[in-house]
C-alpha cells in the first residue's frame, strides 16, 4: 500500500504504530493541547535524524532556541552537540515581545520560506521542523487565506525533496485536530497526542488520525514522556524478540503439585494471571515462582505494588523464600512502588527498561489491582495492552497478580485482559466452620492440558503446601 520510503523516527514505539516510520518527503503534523508533548516529540524526531546523518533545520517560533537545547540535553538528545556540529540549525522564529507590533498588508510566507530555503541549502538539509504553525500565523490571516498559506508553505519545503515535521496547537483534547483547523489538511501522517484528565489523574495518549497510503495501528495507545523523552507503546510493544516461541518447553512453579496440574509446568513465554481476595496466597505464589526461577540460574524481574520493599522481603524471608539473597546474588531485581505516585505510562517504561537492561526470563507484576485503583479505566486498559505488548514482544514469560473476589473471579475479568494471558489461577481464602481454608484452581491454560479441580492449600515452610487431593 506505501509508495514512498519511511524514515525511522527515532521515538521508541511510534515506528511501530505507523508501520515503518514518518514519510520521507512529505510532511507530518503533531497536534494536541498546550503540555501534550508536541515539541519534545519534534525535538526527538529531529535530534534523532542529524544524529543519524540527516541535517535538520528547526524553526521555533514559541520557545527560545537555548531553551530547546537544554530540554534536548536533560533528555538524553545530544542537542548541544548537534547545534554545535551545525548538524541540528535552530532559528528563531519568535515575535519581538517587547515594544508595539505593528501589522500592515497582507499575510505573507514568502519571507520566512525564504529564510529556511537558502539555510536548508547550505546545510543540506533533509527534515524541516515548524514549531509551531499555530504560533507561525499569528496574528491569524482570514479564513480564506489560511489553507493557501498552509499549502503554499508544505508545497514549497516538499518540492526541495525535504521532509517536514509541523507542530500545532488543539482546541481541546477530543475535538478538531487542530486550532486553526486547516493543517491537517496538507499532512501525509497526523498524529494526535492527548493529555487527558479523567478523576484526579492523567493519562497521555497518542493517536494516528490519518496516514496517507499507509496501514496503521488504530485508536488510542499510551504514550509518555520520561528522562529518555517520547515513547509509545502500540500492540507489539516496541521491541524486538529475543528469544523464540516454543511451546514444548516448560518451567516450573516452585510447586511440584502445581506443576503436576499444568502437565510439567507453565508453557515458556505465557502469561499468568494469578486472582483471588485478600490473603489468598497471591504474592506468596509469586515469589515461589520467582524463587523457583533464581534457583534455576535465570534472570527475574519483580515489581509490586501492594507494600514496601523491605516488609515484602521480610515476609518472604519468613517463609523461606530467601529473595533477599537472590537479589544479592544478582538474579533477582525487585521494584517496590506506591501506585499512586506513577503514572500507567512511567510504570510501562519503567518495565520496558527493565527488559532491556536485564533481559529477565521472567518478569512479575505483583499488585494489577493497585494500579486499576489509581488510574481511570481506559487508562488501565492502555495500560494492560501495553503490558501485555512488551513482555510477548520479548518472548518473556510473566506473571501478574490481581485482587478479586472469587465468586465473580472468572466472570468478571475484563476481557481485554482475558485476551491478553495465557493461563489463569483463582484461588480462595474463605472460612468453614471457624477453620481457615484456602483453594487453588487453574481456571485455564492455553495450549495445554491441565487439571482444573479445586486444591485445598496451606501457607507454611516453602509458600504453599498442598493437602491431600480432595477427591482422593
Amino acid at each position: 500500500m506505501t509508495t514512498f520510503p519511511k524514515l525511522s523516527s527515532g521515538v521508541a514505539g511510534l515506528d511501530q504504530l505507523t508501520h515503518g516510520g514518518l514519510p520521507s518527503g512529505r510532511t507530518t503534523l503533531i497536534a494536541g493541547k498546550s503540555g501534550a508533548g508536541k515539541s519534545i516529540m519534534a525535538l526527538q524526531i529531529g535530534s534523532h535524524f542529524a544524529r543519524e546523518g540527516r541535517p535538520v533545520v528547526y524553526a521555533t517560533a514559541e520557545e527560545r532556541p537555548e531553551d530547546l537545547i537544554a530540554t534536548g540535553d536533560s533528555l538524553g538528545f545530544q542537542t548541544s552537540t548537534l547545534v554545535a556540529r551545525q548538524q541540528l540549525e535552530i532559528i528563531d522564529l519568535r515575535r519581538p515581545l517587547e515594544g508595539t507590533t505593528v501589522v500592515a498588508g497582507d499575510y505573507d510566507a514568502g519571507g520566512f520560506l525564504a529564510r529556511v530555503k537558502t539555510l536548508a541549502r547550505h546545510t543540506e538539509a533533509q527534515l524541516v521542523v515548524l514549531d509551531s504553525v499555530t504560533a507561525l500565523f499569528q496574528p491569524r490571516p482570514p479564513e480564506e487565506m489560511l489553507r493557501a498559506h498552509c499549502a503554499h508553505v508544505v508545497a514549497t519545503l516538499e518540492s526541495l525533496e525535504l521532509s517536514v515535521i509541523m507542530t500545532a496547537a488543539a482546541p481541546s483534547d477530543y475535538s478538531r485536530p487542530t486550532l486553526l483547523g486547516v493543517e491537517d489538511y496538507v499532512c501525509d501522517l497526523v498524529l494526535l497526542l492527548r493529555n487527558v484528565i479523567e478523576g484526579k489523574h492523567r493519562r497521555r495518549s497518542i493517536e494516528v488520525h490519518k496516514y496517507r497510503r499507509s496501514n496503521h495501528h488504530k485508536g488510542e495507545y499510551p504514550f509518555t514522556i520520561s528522562t529518555r523523552g517520547a515513547a509509545v507503546f502500540p500492540l507489539d510493544g516496541g521491541m524486538r524478540r529475543q528469544r523464540p516461541l516454543d511451546h514444548r518447553e516448560r518451567y516450573g512453579s516452585g510447586s511440584a503439585r502445581l506443576d503436576a496440574l499444568t502437565s510439567g509446568g507453565w508453557v515458556r513465554s505465557a502469561s499468568v494471571l494469578i486472582r483471588g481476595p485478600s490473603g489468598s496466597g497471591k504474592t506468596t505464589l509469586a515469589g515461589m515462582h520467582a524463587c523457583a526461577a533464581a534457583r534455576r540460574g535465570e534472570r527475574v524481574t519483580l515489581w509490586g505494588f501492594g507494600e514496601p520493599k523491605a516488609i515484602l522481603l521480610r515476609n518472604y524471608h519468613e517463609l523461606g523464600l530467601p529473595l533477599d539473597e537472590l537479589e544479592g546474588a544478582g538474579l533477582v531485581r525487585i521494584h517496590c512502588h506506591d501506585a499512586e505516585s506513577l503514572s500507567t505510562e512511567d510504570v510501562l517504561v519503567e518495565l520496558r527498561r527493565a527488559l532491556e537492561e536485564q533481559d529477565p526470563q521472567l518478569i512479575i507484576v505483583d499488585g494489577l489491582s493497585a494500579i486499576e485503583s489509581a488510574t481511570s479505566p481506559e487508562g488501565y486498559r492502555g495500560f494492560i495492552s501495553g503490558l501485555v505488548a512488551l513482555v510477548r514482544s520479548r518472548g518473556t514469560s510473566a506473571l501478574f497478580t490481581e485482587l478479586a473476589e472469587l465468586s465473580d473471579a472468572a466472570d468478571s475479568l475484563p476481557a481485554f485482559l482475558a485476551a491478553g494471558t495465557d493461563a489463569m489461577v483463582l484461588l480462595d481464602h474463605t472460612v468453614d466452620r471457624g477453620e481457615p481454608k484456602r483453594t487453588l484452581r487453574i481456571a485455564k491454560m492455553r495450549g495445554s492440558a491441565h487439571d482444573d479441580r479445586t486444591q485445598e492449600f496451606e501457607i507454611g515452610t516453602g509458600g504453599l503446601v498442598f493437602l491431600p487431593w480432595l477427591d482422593a
